[in-house]
């Protein structure tokens, strides 16, 4: 089996046998920019670990829906040139084996539900919070994906409070961190990962500017649980890996807010 993870920042390829056993994992960074680079990138990673190992299937992860009957994804906010068509066909093509593409975070709930948190729960909801916000709906050990696909993306609406940015989204990413650093008076070089390591180290500024980002978490996992209600929320992706920081809001949300218990589990680094 082949995985392929397509990030903004980063392209992941893993090789399983059946039974989930990893037997390679290369991670390479995605610098490019085009819609056309990016796939040359996915499949020469893909082929260059494939040929070592007999491959008999791939699934591929991507921000957006895929449009099965169009064979395309749609929605790529921060993957310019994404959603061109051809794209997916050239892919499954080049590589010469059957290829599902799903949504990331869809992918990453069914993996939350068979070996991590989601283990057991009735339904359950995972946000994987970094470069925007996905979510992934498991009920009864099956995805819930609705009609078309995106059920249970909650980061396409407006967000809260002032309206830049306006979409939920773009207001609980990393970028957005280092926004709200930038204004509680932290300079230089900055990423979100920069920032939370400054809250660790008690520096007020960041801490400061960590709020809203939790605020913004306990309203999603707000109205997903008056849409839902899951029995957890999981949360994950390159910010859910510090939910010693981010949780606290969530947790003194009023009981009326939402009943679903939130709890953090740091992703493994990749």
């Amino acid at each position: 089996m082949l995985g392929i993870d397509i990030g903004r920042g980063r392209l992941r390829v893993a090789v399983t046998g059946l039974e989930g056993t990893v037997v390679a994992r290369p991670d390479v960074p995605n610098r490019v920019r085009g819609s056309g680079v990016l796939t040359d990138l996915v499949v020469g990673t893909a082929r260059s670990v494939a040929r070592a190992h007999e491959v008999v299937h791939a699934v591929a992860g991507t921000p957006g829906v895929y449009d099965e009957r169009q064979r395309r994804v749609r929605y790529t906010m921060h993957l310019p040139g994404w959603g061109r068509a051809g794209l997916v066909d050239r892919i499954r093509d080049e590589l010469g084996v059957p290829l599902e593409v799903h949504n990331d975070a869809d992918l990453a709930a069914l993996g939350e539900h068979a070996y991590g948190a989601g283990a057991g729960s009735r339904l359950f909801v995972r946000l994987m919070i970094g470069t925007g916000l996905g979510t992934g709906v498991v009920s009864e050990g099956r995805l819930l994906a609705g009609a078309h696909g995106p059920a249970g993306e909650i980061g396409f609406p407006p967000s809260p409070g002032p309206r830049t940015p306006a979409r939920l989204e773009d207001a609980m990413s990393g970028e957005a961190v280092v926004e709200s650093a930038r204004r509680f008076g932290m300079t230089g070089q900055l990423t979100a990962k920069d920032v939370f390591g400054a809250a660790r180290r008690g520096e007020a500024a960041a801490r400061e500017a960590l709020r809203p980002e939790g605020e913004r978490i306990a309203y999603t996992v707000a109205a997903a649980a008056a849409v839902l209600d899951p029995d957890l929320a999981v949360l994950g992706g390159g910010l859910g890996r510090s939910p010693d920081l981010l949780l606290r809001p969530v947790r003194r949300a009023p009981a009326h807010a939402h009943a679903a218990p939130a709890r953090g589990r740091p992703e493994p680094a990749r």
